[in-house]
């Protein structure tokens, strides 16, 4: 090519540029600083060259020539990055600066590394690395923390949301946290797009045991205790523990698969829990409870701390199996353990338990979160009220089948 008399850059021109050993140039004289880069490979490449002041030449590449950038649409972008160099700016270092701009993905791992790790709970990290891992990531790890949009946030909730509201809600919270935590620590300017979108409504899953229900899942337990290992449905003895205080205590799974002998207040008739949920809480314990705490110190393994211990004398983790193994035995069906709870409630407020019993019994910190069993409360208070007023409405009506007691008579 000779570069001292350039031709005018046409398609035609483009077309007709075969590659060489070494890469050259083809400029347009219309335009100046607008050029394209022909390549040994054959691929020609539309860029920008100009002069700065103080910082030498810069080059801006556009793309590719092909039918999606064609010569027209490539000179109109070099004509508005030339007009950015006119004006003083450095297109090329923005450029620079946005390839190296913080993602999604930088600020997911800043999160966890500097927040969640060292200030939650084992098992919420856990959840978050599932949620960033399974959904969030997949979606967002790419985008650039000053380029993301409320459509972005939206179109993964949707995306989510479609086999599983849920979990759905819960990427919506992490993301927010995520995006607050990289405001916070002046990795991207702006408002959070998250906090815009809205949760799915959820549908309350709550099931309460029935007495017969109860009665059932009791016969089970002791089915399990009689069956050797190896046998079908065999479920480990610290597993039928578990779930047998579960049922009683109406205790977190955590609490009891977590639970150590030295947690155990032997004098005040209560677990001394040093890392709930809600931080080191007190469960106030049944003298039925402890009797079975008593049973199983008595035939405690000397080489575990854990009350209830797996076959290897570690944590029990997966307790799902041995739960669907005595729901089987139990006729149960549609039984989470986490119902267990749910029963544990209901049957103390049938027995007249006032929310606050509850909440003491369920180691709730904030009454409020008892009031999830407000329904059952009313329930209960309302049957006490219709008994009451059926009674008043009897002897006032001469109904009563109560008998006075008669005076005694005077003996002279």
């Amino acid at each position: 090519m000779n570069s001292s008399k350039p031709r005018r850059l046409t398609k035609t021109t483009l077309d007709r540029a075969k590659p060489r050993a070494k890469i050259y140039e083809l400029r347009d004289p219309s335009l100046p600083g607008f050029t394209v880069r022909v390549h040994p490979s054959g691929t020609k490449k539309f860029c920008v060259r100009r002069r700065v002041r103080g910082a030498g030449e810069r080059r801006v590449s556009i793309g590719t020539y092909s039918e999606a950038l064609t010569l027209d649409q490539a000179r109109k972008i070099a004509s508005e990055l030339l007009g950015r160099f006119a004006r003083g700016e450095d297109p090329s270092r923005a450029r620079r600066e946005s390839l190296t701009a913080p993602t999604f993905a930088d600020a997911a791992r800043r999160f966890m590394e500097e927040h969640a790790r060292p200030y939650l709970k084992p098992r919420t990290v856990q959840g978050y690395e599932i949620l960033l891992r399974k959904h969030l990531l997949p979606r967002l790890a790419r985008h650039k923390l000053a380029a993301i949009q409320l459509a972005d946030i939206e179109r993964a909730h949707r995306e989510i949301g479609a086999t599983a509201k849920g979990a759905a809600n819960r990427a919506l919270a992490l993301a927010k946290a995520v995006l607050n935590k990289a405001i916070a620590w002046g990795m991207y300017e702006g408002s959070n797009p998250a906090q815009h979108v809205k949760r799915y409504r959820e549908q309350a899953k709550e099931r309460f045991l029935t007495a017969e229900e109860r009665q059932r899942l009791e016969r089970a337990f002791e089915i399990a205790e009689g069956k050797r290992r190896g046998m079908p449905g065999y479920v480990s003895p610290g597993a039928v523990a578990a779930l047998r205080l579960l049922s009683i205590t109406g205790a977190r799974l955590t609490e009891i698969t977590g639970l150590t002998w030295d947690m155990v207040d032997w004098e005040h008739s209560c677990l001394r829990l040093p890392d709930s949920k809600v931080d080191a809480i007190i469960l106030y314990m049944s003298s039925h409870t402890m009797g079975l705490l008593r049973d199983l110190h008595a035939k405690r393994r000397v080489d575990t701390p854990y009350v209830c211990p797996s076959l290897g004398g570690r944590e029990l983790r997966n307790m799902q199996r041995a739960w669907r193994s005595i729901c089987k035995t139990a006729g149960l069906e549609d039984v989470r353990i986490h119902d267990l709870r749910h029963s544990a409630a209901s049957d103390m407020i049938n027995a007249g338990q006032s929310l606050e019993m509850v909440a003491a019994k369920l180691g709730h910190k904030d009454i409020r979160t008892s009031r999830r069993y407000a329904h059952l409360h009313n329930e209960a208070v309302r049957a006490a009220i219709e008994a009451a007023d059926t009674t008043i409405v009897e002897r006032s009506r001469g109904e009563s089948n109560v008998v006075p007691l008669r005076s005694k008579k005077k003996t002279g």
